[in-house]
């Protein structure tokens, strides 16, 4: 699915609240080292909301997390063997595919697998022609994620998200200071 300049911006806010409501509620997962997929099941349900308030809610339009509903292997794309772990799409229409979410942890950041699945998976002529790929680098703060949020659209790496800067302390560390009373 081929989208607009606005549709990425506005995908790009919405991924970049979600991801900032993630660290601010979730960091104690982030700062213990748990799983990706926990992590990636609380943004999910950040993310749902914004969705739901975007120009992307219409009927059918469904964000469904690390599944395949198909009955074929779970959203591996074109032959490469990674786990996707949140999509953005119309569920049984490959012509809108929106957006596929792959999360790493600072911990086990290897993310060569989901950098090869979104760029096959945004090519026009894939299998599953998703609009926008993105990879989040989970960090110890959000501060230390500044530039891992990568963004791939037809295959190509397109920008890097850096606009952490203006965050409360709070929210940038895994062991935010307790308020003085």
């Amino acid at each position: 699915m081929e989208l607009t300049q606005g549709q990425v911006r506005e995908l790009d806010r919405m991924i970049r609240a979600a991801l900032d409501e993630t660290y601010d509620r979730h960091m104690p997962l982030i700062a213990k080292a748990a799983h990706e997929r926990p992590i990636a099941f609380w943004f999910g349900l950040h993310f749902h909301p914004l969705v739901e308030a975007s120009s992307f809610k219409e009927e059918g339009i469904f964000i469904d997390f690390d599944c395949d509903l198909n009955g074929a292997d779970p959203k591996a794309a074109d032959g490469i063997d990674a786990f996707t772990q949140i999509i953005l799409h119309h569920r049984g229409d490959s012509a809108c595919n929106i957006a596929m979410i792959q999360f790493k942890t600072h911990w086990n950041a290897s993310a060569s697998r989901d950098i090869r699945e979104l760029r096959k998976s945004t090519l026009e002529n894939s299998k599953h022609g998703y609009g926008l790929g993105v990879s989040v680098t989970l960090k110890k703060s959000i501060v230390q994620a500044a530039g891992k949020v990568r963004y791939f659209i037809k295959g190509e790496e397109v920008f890097r998200h850096l606009d952490f800067a203006a965050m409360p302390e709070a929210k940038r560390t895994a062991n935010p200071k307790k308020p003085q009373r």
